[in-house]
């Protein structure tokens, strides 16, 4: 009897560990992470200071937060703000701006749609770059 309840709760934590190994996004931490050949599509999570290796070899890196303006969350404001983040392909520097919707962006033949960009400023703890991560998703342009 207890084999036969066994069973199912070892089959429902291996098709749980299989799902979030599949829904959780790559992160790059400091120093180059490759990403799997063929993973064009998939999400990114990527620290301030850190490089991905994409699937055609380029590397892309996060390199600096130029601008955060957005409206802190324990804050009033007329206007909702931006952040402003360079990064790297291949050494080429570019920059994209955040409004707090997904931001798209096409260098060298990679398309890259930023969607997330953390922490998400206080006026009571101001973050230092070294906190930042953003979310993206890059893929093959036209």
């Amino acid at each position: 009897m207890m084999k036969m309840l066994l069973l199912p709760v070892l089959a429902a934590s291996v098709l749980a560990l299989a799902f979030v190994s599949f829904v959780t996004p790559l992160r790059g931490a400091t120093g180059v992470t490759p990403v799997q050949a063929g993973a064009w599509g998939q999400a990114l999570v990527i620290d301030f200071g850190s490089e991905v290796t994409l699937p055609d070899g380029a590397v892309l890196g996060f390199v600096e937060v130029v601008e955060d303006s957005r409206c802190p969350a324990d804050a009033m404001c007329a206007w909702q703000g931006r952040a402003v983040l360079a990064f790297t392909l291949d050494g080429e520097r570019f920059e994209v701006e955040y409004l707090g919707e997904e931001q798209r962006v096409e260098v060298a033949g990679v398309r890259i749609p930023l969607r997330d960009v953390q922490p998400y400023p206080l006026a009571s703890q101001p973050a230092d770059a070294e906190d930042y991560e953003v979310t993206l998703v890059v893929s093959e342009g036209d």
